[in-house]
């Protein structure tokens, strides 16, 4: 028996994007500021690189 397995996003970078940058605005807004910023991949090098390349913009 042979497995195949389909890869499919389970978030997309854009959504991750926009939530962290309005997460960001909120604090900025309220006086606080940010040490540092941690993306935890699930594993998925896809993903990861899409973000990366983002970020980059």
């Amino acid at each position: 028996m042979r497995r195949l397995v389909k890869r499919r996003e389970f978030y997309k970078p854009d959504v991750i994007l926009k939530e962290a940058d309005e997460k960001i605005e909120k604090l900025r807004e309220s006086g606080e500021y940010i040490d540092y910023l941690t993306f935890v991949p699930d594993g998925e090098p896809p993903w990861m690189s899409i973000l990366v390349w983002r970020l980059k913009r």
